[in-house]
Order: structure tokens, then sequence, then C-alpha cells
């Protein structure tokens, strides 16, 4: 997206009032916009990810542990 800093990623939040345009570092892009998702969207996001595929969480975390 045109005017983020350089090594930062950008994401469009829309709501029915405004866009909102987050940019972050290029690490922590998938952190932001999955806890974005799980404030908005509230359910289990581990059993959501496991049976469908999408933002899967379960894995990233279990390799940390390590």
């Amino acid at each position: 997206m045109d005017g983020c800093p350089r090594d930062t990623g950008s994401f469009l939040v829309e709501t029915t009032e405004k866009i909102y345009v987050f940019a972050v570092d290029r690490n922590q892009l998938d952190d932001w916009t999955h806890k974005l998702c799980e404030i908005a969207f509230p359910m289990s996001w581990m059993e959501a990810g496991a049976k469908r595929g999408t933002l899967q969480r379960g894995n990233k975390v279990d390799d940390d542990k390590e």
C-alpha cells in the first residue's frame, strides 16, 4: 500500500463508518490480523482452524513452545 513505512505489511479494516489502514512490522502481521479476527468474531479459533484450515495458529503456537 502506498505511503506505508518500508518493511511493514498493511491491511484494511472496514467498518460501516470508516476504513482503517494499519501498517505493522511484517513479522507481526499474522499476529495482528489473527487477534483482530478473534476480537471481531469470537469463537474457538483453535477448533475452527483445524476444521476449516483457515487462520491456523495451533501449529505455530506448538512450534513456539519448543
